[in-house]
C-alpha cells in the first residue's frame, strides 16, 4: 500500500472528518465575522466649527455652502487645508484624519461602516479549538495504527 493511500484512508476516520469539517465551519465562521457593513450614513451642516471624526469612517464628502476653507487635521497633527467654493463638492479619505475644522459653511456626509457579525468571531474560536483538537488527537491513534498495520506485514514477510 503506498502512502497516498494511507493518506487517503486517513480521511476515513471520523475524527479526523468531523475536525476537518469543524475547522472549516470556524473558516467560514471568522471570515462572516470580518465582513463590515454600512450601519449609517450621517450628513449635516458645519458652519464655522471642529468636527471630531469616528474611526470607522472611509471617506466623507463635502459641498460648499458659502465660500469657505477647510482644514483636515491627521493623528500627527499634519494639517491639509483646502478651498471649497460654493455648490463645490470633493470627497476625502478618512483614513488618518481625527478632526476636520471649517471656516465658512460646508454640507457633509459620511458613512459608518461597524462589523455586525464580528460576535461570529467567538464561536469560531471554539469550533477551531475543538478541530484541532479532534484532528491532532485522530491524527495521533490513526498513526499508530498504520505503524502498527506496516510493523505486522513487515513481519509476515517471508525473507
Amino acid at each position: 500500500m503506498n502512502i497516498w493511500r494511507y493518506f487517503l484512508r486517513a480521511f476515513s476516520v471520523k475524527g479526523i472528518k468531523y475536525g476537518m469539517i469543524l475547522l472549516f465551519i470556524a473558516l467560514f465562521l471568522s471570515i462572516v465575522a470580518l465582513l463590515p457593513k454600512e450601519e449609517e450614513v450621517v450628513s449635516g451642516t458645519l458652519k464655522n466649527e471642529t468636527k471630531i471624526l469616528n474611526n470607522n469612517l472611509s471617506e466623507i464628502v463635502f459641498t460648499g455652502v458659502t465660500s469657505s476653507i477647510v482644514k483636515l487635521i491627521d493623528l500627527s497633527e499634519k494639517t491639509y487645508e483646502f478651498n471649497l467654493q460654493e455648490g463645490e463638492t470633493k470627497k476625502f479619505s478618512t483614513e488618518n484624519i481625527s478632526r476636520v475644522e471649517v471656516f465658512g459653511e460646508v454640507r457633509y456626509e459620511y458613512k459608518i461602516f461597524g462589523y455586525p457579525y464580528s460576535i461570529l468571531g467567538v464561536p469560531a474560536f471554539f469550533l477551531f479549538i475543538v478541530g484541532m483538537v479532534l484532528v491532532l488527537r485522530s491524527t495521533s491513534v490513526y498513526i499508530r495504527d498504520v505503524t502498527e498495520e506496516i510493523k505486522e506485514k513487515s513481519r509476515k514477510k517471508p525473507k
